[in-house]
């Protein structure tokens, strides 16, 4: 979530006592259940029912139509149909279209539970497409079906979760005021996906992630402590990647952390978020050359999603550097090619920018302005952009005086 909400957040409830207990309390589900219905449900396994179906023959007929051009003769091997599981390491956009279509489909020739379960992986699809309202309104529907369905509640809270940071985008007391029983709802709703399946590791991060990185009292690092180690019993690695993580967060103890996450790559080498998250650290320390070796280590194709971020960061790694800029520039070009989709990947108006920094340092200013130009049309008002429009302008302006001079 974007820090400027929780700053705000923060300066407006600084001493409210009954505020933080509210925000604290329980509460808030989208659809309450009681303790004994959570406890059937767990009992039942109705809880950690899994968000995927095998479409029938009809359905797979009907989500099928219109699909079979040139440009998806790759796609034989695809499932017609994405599991929840697929849609966390989706980054082709031209996939998630062909999902989003089938899906849909397959959803409109179902009835029942099936309908259900399609419209949950449907709201998924859409968050992830960027169509916010239409995810929030699918996954409202799922969860009112499904009340007992972990992934159910986890989808819904982060369908949430996308509206707060869309919302919040615009900046303002207005924003965050209106946000406020939002974050409720989504910490409510974790929370009873966790009960509902206390092996829903990702519900279980997803509620470390916002206590372990929130200020306070949205944050509190000390109840993140305490879900950290609840994971031991169901992911003991994902325990220890976030114990680390936590660690990270203090700035005075990064060295402490890369060690701790250089024990972790050794007991899973190649974990594409152990390395991803070294080199990260190895930035922050500004030990750039060092950085760019590991986050190069990450660009086998095909890329995943942590593949792009590493292309991101080794293309900006490169730039502080000042070395190797056309190689730069060609990682850069090629995030802006495939435009993937996904969990945290690079904005284009940030793409754009070190595009921007990289041209000109290269020193193609006409091409450079041009790149500042779309990352200022994609996020107004951004201050570097601003600074760096104002570096070329004066650099071609002088470049040509320098011209009329030598005339």
């Amino acid at each position: 979530m974007k820090r400027s909400l929780f700053l705000a957040l923060l300066a407006l409830v600084a001493g409210a006592g009954v505020f933080i207990a509210w925000m604290n309390a329980g509460g808030g589900a989208a659809v309450a259940l009681s303790d004994d219905q959570m406890a059937a449900a767990r009992e039942s396994g109705a809880g950690a029912q899994v968000i995927a179906i095998e479409v029938s023959e009809s359905q797979s007929a009907v989500a099928g139509e219109g699909t079979a051009s040139a440009g998806e003769a790759s796609a034989a091997a695809e499932p017609v149909i994405p599991r929840l599981a697929d849609l966390k390491t989706v980054t082709d956009r031209a996939l998630l279209e062909r999902w989003a279509g089938r899906t849909r489909a397959a959803r409109e020739a179902s009835a029942g539970e099936d309908r259900l379960l399609l419209t949950v992986l449907l709201a998924e699809i859409e968050r992830l497409r960027g169509q916010v309202s239409e995810a929030r309104a699918l996954a409202m529907e799922g969860v009112e079906g499904l009340p007992s369905n972990s992934r159910a509640r986890q989808v819904n809270a982060a369908t949430i979760m996308t509206e707060i940071v869309t919302e919040a985008g615009d900046g303002g007391m207005g924003a965050v005021l209106k946000n406020l029983p939002k974050i409720k709802t989504y910490k409510a709703e974790l929370r009873a996906a966790v009960e509902l399946d206390p092996a829903n590791a990702d519900a279980r991060v997803a509620e470390i992630i916002v206590l372990a990185f929130a200020p306070f009292p949205v944050g509190n690092r000390k109840k993140a402590q305490g879900l950290i180690e609840e994971l031991g019993p169901h992911d003991e690695f994902r325990r220890d990647f976030w114990r680390a993580m936590l660690v990270s967060i203090d700035e005075e103890r990064r060295e402490e952390a890369l060690d701790a996450f250089r024990t972790l790559e050794a007991e899973k080498p190649g974990d594409p978020d152990v390395l991803f998250t070294i080199g990260d650290l190895l930035g922050k320390l500004e030990r750039w050359s060092e950085a760019v070796e590991v986050f190069d280590s990450l660009l086998d194709e095909p890329l995943t999603r942590q593949g792009y971020n590493a292309l991101y960061q080794s293309a900006k790694a490169r730039e502080k550097l000042d070395l190797q800029l056309d190689e730069a520039l060609a990682l850069l070009e090629r995030i802006e090619r495939d435009d993937p989709v996904g969990e945290l990947m690079p904005s284009m108006d940030r793409v754009h920018y070190h595009k921007g920094r990289v041209l000109e340092k290269l020193g193609r200013l006409e091409e450079a302005r041009a790149s500042y130009l779309v990352a200022e049309g994609l996020k107004p008002g951004e201050t570097r952009v601003a600074d760096g429009l104002a570096r070329v302008d004066a650099a071609l302006a002088a470049a040509g005086d320098g011209a009329e001079d030598e005339g």
